[in-house]
């Protein structure tokens, strides 16, 4: 016999909203709220998108306050993700030496068999 029909108030809603904005699965809300996932996307999508990207924001909003305020961690983090900036290893002129060497030696056998 199924669940009887869950009918959400505006306290729920914003209980719902609240919980995305934390960051909370879909899962772990539906647990909170005694009920099944699908129920929940059904009455209260709109709750769920909002509230995940206010958390977002907000996390944002640190994130951003953090390296402006001279968190280095921070300012190259966000520089990665957001600016698109990476860290490029030199080669080590050691390595390159190698690499040449064994090159010459790949091009001094191709001689030896014409």
């Amino acid at each position: 016999m199924p669940r009887p029909a869950k009918k959400l108030n505006s306290k729920d809603l914003q209980e719902i909203e609240a919980l995305a904005g934390l960051g909370l699965t879909q899962q772990q809300i539906a647990d909170v709220k005694d009920m099944g996932v699908d129920t929940l996307r059904k009455y209260s999508h709109t709750q769920l998108k909002r509230g995940r990207s206010r958390g977002v924001a907000r996390l944002a909003d640190t994130a951003f306050k953090k390296a402006l305020s001279g968190d280095t961690t921070m300012l190259i983090f966000l520089l990665k993700v957001l600016g698109g900036f990476q860290e490029k290893q030199p080669i080590p002129d050691v390595l390159l030496k190698v690499l040449g060497r064994l090159n010459e030696g790949d091009e001094g056998d191709e001689e030896e068999e014409t």
